[in-house]
């Protein structure tokens, strides 16, 4: 089950890649309210992209360590990033919705 969860996961965290991307193309790096997101997309989008890419690995390992000892905490965790993510890309969906031109 946690690899699933981990698969769940990043496939959110993917989807909002691409749609932070895609959007802060379109509206400029000030359209992501993360101050750190923001300022990787205005230094360059492949910096972006590799913090995004790390950040989730990072998660990973430590979620699969912490999973090694305390299961449920572990799983906890993880369904509540899965929560965050899900609310975050409907939340990008809704905005990017509302530009017409997007």
């Amino acid at each position: 089950m946690l690899y699933y969860l981990f698969g769940v996961l990043s496939l959110l965290w993917i989807i909002d890649l691409i749609q932070t991307v895609r959007f802060s193309g379109k509206r400029g790096p000030d359209v992501e309210k993360n101050p750190l997101a923001r300022f990787l997309l205005k230094k360059s989008r492949e910096d972006f992209v590799l913090f995004k890419i790390v950040d989730l690995a990072l998660l990973l390992m430590i979620m699969a360590l912490l999973h090694a000892n305390y299961q449920i905490l572990a799983k906890g965790m993880l369904l509540s990033f899965i929560a965050l993510y899900f609310a975050t890309v409907i939340h990008n969906h809704r905005a990017q919705k509302a530009q017409p031109d997007i």
